[in-house]
This record gives structure tokens, C-alpha cells and sequence, in this order.
């Protein structure tokens, strides 16, 4: 899957193969620009709270990480 095709949204399975794969929703994109690789940024439930109370569960992936790991889309996300 092409992380450039993702909409704010939608909903994702990431299985990074260690532990159970993870329901995530995508948040937003920062284009990759000169020598800096493009970052993705997903919110997921399981992670909120793990880093206190202020922690809403927010995760970053590369493109390189996010087309290896992220198995199917759930949902189209946002209408607009």
C-alpha cells in the first residue's frame, strides 16, 4: 500500500509481525523534502495513555515502514 494514497481517516491494520497487528486511524502526511523522508502519523487507541495522561496516542511511520506494514484499509475516512 502507498502511504501517498492514504486520507486523513482511515482507518488501517498495521502488523508489524511482533505482537498482535493494530487497528490504527491515519492523521496526516509531512511530505518528505531534500534529504528528509516523508512521515506518517496514525492515532491509535491501544497507545493512548502510555505515556500519561496528556498521551492521545499518536505514532509516526516512515513511507518505507508504513508500505511494509500496514495490511488493509478498514475504512475510506473522511468524506471531505
Amino acid at each position: 500500500m502507498k502511504p501517498s494514497t492514504l486520507k486523513p481517516g482511515q482507518k488501517v491494520v498495521v502488523d508489524s509481525g511482533i505482537g498482535a497487528p493494530r487497528e490504527m486511524t491515519f492523521v496526516k502526511r509531512h511530505p518528505g523534502r531534500g534529504y528528509q523522508a516523508a512521515l506518517n502519523v496514525f492515532q491509535c487507541d491501544a497507545y493512548r495513555g502510555l505515556d500519561g495522561a496528556g498521551d492521545d496516542g499518536r505514532c509516526h511511520m516512515s513511507d518505507s515502514y508504513a508500505a511494509r506494514h500496514i495490511s488493509k484499509v478498514l475504512s475510506s475516512g473522511s468524506p471531505h
